[in-house]
């Protein structure tokens, strides 16, 4: 029952994935691709010019992988570091 009810929740949010995906990126979802982003997958970022890394940090923020508390508490430490 366990198993079955994991599934399930796999399930779900692989399709709020996608559809999260979809709406973002404005697709009719006939041609779906998923690219892998490191810094999403290991939380690290290249050392890179500030701007980079700001552009970065809105794009996260813009696709709801973080929140706007987070964005801005980040965004002052690229700042500070100027």
């Amino acid at each position: 029952m366990m198993m079955l009810l994991g599934l399930l929740v796999l399930l779900l949010f692989v399709i709020v994935m996608m559809r999260m995906w979809r709406s973002a990126s404005g697709s009719s979802g006939s041609n779906w691709t998923f690219r892998a982003n490191p810094t999403v997958l290991t939380g690290e970022v290249s050392p890179a010019d500030p701007t980079t890394r700001l552009k970065q940090l809105q794009d996260m923020r813009n696709s709801g992988l973080i929140t706007t508390d987070e964005y801005e508490a980040k965004r002052a430490q690229i700042l500070d570091k100027l």
